[in-house]
């Protein structure tokens, strides 16, 4: 047997559960009304990378109309400090 896996991506939200309730001396009357709503979102799955190193240039991670499956890591950019033959500071970034 052949069993194959289908993954749907949605995404679901839950609105709203009432329990009105009417109380006498020998019962007890429950009226429940539960609400659901749901949205199916569809679009391709992002396979790029997730993770992105700043550079001297402009990036883009080609996500539009995808949907994604986790957050984006940026990673903060490089910095080096040394002290200088002049006493001075040198700080270099990247």
């Amino acid at each position: 047997m052949i069993i194959s896996a289908l993954t749907v991506y949605m995404e679901v939200e839950t609105t709203h559960a009432e329990v009105p309730m009417t109380i006498s001396n020998d019962s007890v009357e429950l009226e429940m009304a539960i609400g659901a709503e749901y949205r199916i979102v569809e679009g391709e799955r992002y396979d790029g990378s997730y993770e992105v190193t700043p550079r001297l240039y402009a990036q883009s991670l080609d996500t539009d109309g995808k949907l994604m499956e986790d957050d984006v890591t940026v990673y903060e950019i490089p910095i080096s400090r040394a002290t200088n033959p002049t006493g001075g500071l040198t700080v270099l970034i990247g």
